[in-house]
């Protein structure tokens, strides 16, 4: 922070968390985060509120947020370097959860399909549950191993789900609804690290998911109801929601090791029908916490200072697409 700041300048800004991420004060909230009464004024509001917190929050940042129109159009509200391609850390998961429920659909197997968790397959420098069975072989079904990938991001899923889907079908996938840069990184053991995609694709992907687009409305469901559960990413855009407004929230997040400073997060804010009314994907980095993988990290805490704001400005706006229910 420039030492020519003045105090007021701070308490302008906020106060400066244990971590150094500076958090604008609640005094400058106003008009900007109140509900909005139709799809533009929201874009306008959310806006100021992205540009406001990511700003405190330093780095760079790269994204593309959205509001849906009730015909299913959307309005921009913020396109900054969204077709920038970035490393898509867990955020890939998604599009690896969306290929292996594309193959449910075509009847090549069901959820409730076995398999091995080895000791080979835990990946133990990563996120997750599995790591900590430390009883191999057990046996899961394909629905559990979604529900760990999507909720506590286990990375050892990610392994078990290249037993389902190659990286060139995942990626394939991808190409055919017009993700050209969304792809993930084979291995020369046959499976595949989480790779690239942008802002922009991340945030049509999920538009075309809550629109019916790329999967049956039964295995949409499966996939948003994962991403919105209690036990999905809380430490970023739905840290200060109540219950019942973080059940609205679909998100996925990704991190990556203490030496890479770079935090996104990927996911729409429904109406209380289930409807998406708003979609994000906030890619950052170099906010200067590599180490802090928490809610104090300047980036998550800026997340989580837009989005109950986020929230409270699209809460009277009708969504569009899918219904899907709790």
């Amino acid at each position: 922070m420039p030492m020519s700041m003045s105090r007021r300048s701070l308490l302008e800004l906020g106060a400066v968390t244990a971590a150094g991420a500076v958090v604008p004060s609640p005094a400058r909230s106003g008009e900007d985060e109140a509900p909005a009464s139709d799809p533009e004024e929201a874009a306008d509001r959310i806006r100021a509120v992205f540009t406001r917190y990511s700003e405190a929050a330093g780095g760079w940042w790269r994204a593309r947020i959205s509001v849906n129109r009730r015909d299913g159009s959307a309005v921009d509200a913020i396109d900054r370097e969204s077709g920038r391609e970035l490393e898509a850390w867990s955020t890939n998961k998604v599009p690896v959860a969306i290929a292996v429920m594309r193959k449910v659909d075509d009847g090549e197997f069901d959820v409730d399909r076995l398999l091995d968790v080895t000791a080979r397959a835990a990946s133990h420098d990563g996120d997750g549950i599995f790591v900590y069975d430390d009883a191999y072989p057990s046996h899961v079904t394909v629905g559990h191993v979604l529900a760990n990938m999507l909720t506590v991001s286990d990375d050892t899923a990610v392994r078990l789900c290249a037993e389902l889907v190659t990286a060139d079908e995942v990626d394939g996938l991808m190409s055919a609804h017009g993700f050209t840069h969304t792809r993930v990184q084979e291995t020369a053991g046959g499976g595949f690290l989480l790779g690239r995609t942008t802002p922009g694709e991340q945030h049509d992907l999920w538009r075309a998911l809550m629109a019916g687009e790329l999967l049956s409305a039964e295995s949409t469901g499966r996939i948003v109801r994962l991403a919105r559960s209690p036990e999905a990413f809380t430490d970023g855009i739905r840290l200060r929601m109540p219950t019942p407004q973080r059940l609205r929230v679909a998100t996925k997040a990704g991190w990556f090791d203490a030496a890479t400073d770079e935090r996104c997060e990927a996911g729409v804010i429904a109406d209380s029908e289930g409807a998406a009314v708003m979609t994000y994907s906030l890619y950052a980095g170099d906010q200067g916490a590599a180490g802090d993988f928490g809610a104090t990290h300047p980036a998550n805490a800026a997340r989580a200072a837009m989005g109950h704001r986020f929230a409270r400005i699209v809460s009277r706006l009708p969504g569009s697409g899918m219904r899907i229910a709790p």
